[in-house]
């Protein structure tokens, strides 16, 4: 049986982003969390201003095994 986590990741911290991004699935990884999938989202701000192209963050599943009991 596994149990799931869902963790955003702001995109808009452009310079740091992969450093970012890196560091947070290492230390999920470091806990045992493997990563499902990641998908990224816009908002409807950017949306407006950018014709839905500009990616506003992402959207990591990750899942683990769960302890027994």
């Amino acid at each position: 049986m596994f149990e799931y986590k869902i963790v955003l990741i702001d995109a808009s911290t452009s310079d740091t982003f992969l450093e970012k991004v890196q560091n947070e699935l290492n230390k999920y990884g470091a806990e045992g969390w493997e990563l499902v999938t990641i998908e990224s989202f816009s908002n409807a701000q950017s949306a407006l201003f950018y014709g839905g192209g500009k990616t506003s963050g992402f959207v990591a599943i990750l899942k683990r095994k769960k302890e027994s009991k």
